[in-house]
């Protein structure tokens, strides 16, 4: 749910409060479910969109480690 509020947030022209949103739940997202689960990755991965992605206005980073390592396996 905090997931879907912080794009909705983004897509409705907030990319600052969507990744304040986000930031917060990598977070927590971190500390309950750990750095590797699934759902922590794909807060991460929206995180990454709204800071570089083309909504954001930020330009596009070369892949992360963690994108990199998920991408090996």
């Amino acid at each position: 749910m905090r997931h879907n509020l912080a794009h909705w947030t983004g897509e409705s022209g907030d990319p600052g409060t969507a990744r304040a949103l986000l930031e917060s739940l990598a977070a927590d997202s971190t500390r309950i479910l750990g750095a590797d689960h699934h759902d922590t990755e794909n807060c991460r991965r929206a995180l990454d969109w709204w800071t570089w992605g083309p909504k954001a206005g930020g330009t596009p980073q070369p892949e992360t480690p963690r994108t990199e390592k998920a991408e090996a396996a």
